[in-house]
């Protein structure tokens, strides 16, 4: 099932790989601004979301997994393109 999530950093997709389980990429979950992974808490899940035509109820997770080198290497990155 494909869904929408909405994060202080920003939106995106994401896919249920599992019960309880979403998939999506890390940088819908790191806050450029703050260079920090966004609070758990104030992220919303939309399963099967089409704006206009099915609107869900936002879920919202326990905890999110990034890998643990993740905001290093954006650090890295924001320094190299300078």
């Amino acid at each position: 099932m494909v869904g929408q999530l909405r994060t202080p950093a920003g939106n995106g997709s994401g896919i249920a790989v599992r019960d309880r389980v979403v998939l999506t990429a890390a940088h819908v979950l790191f806050d450029e601004n703050t260079t920090n992974l966004v609070d758990p808490a104030t992220i919303q899940w939309f399963a099967e979301k089409q704006a206009g035509e099915y609107e869900p109820r936002a879920l919202s997770p326990m905890g999110f997994y990034v890998h643990t080198n993740y905001v290093t290497e954006r650090l890295h990155e924001r320094i190299d393109l300078g």
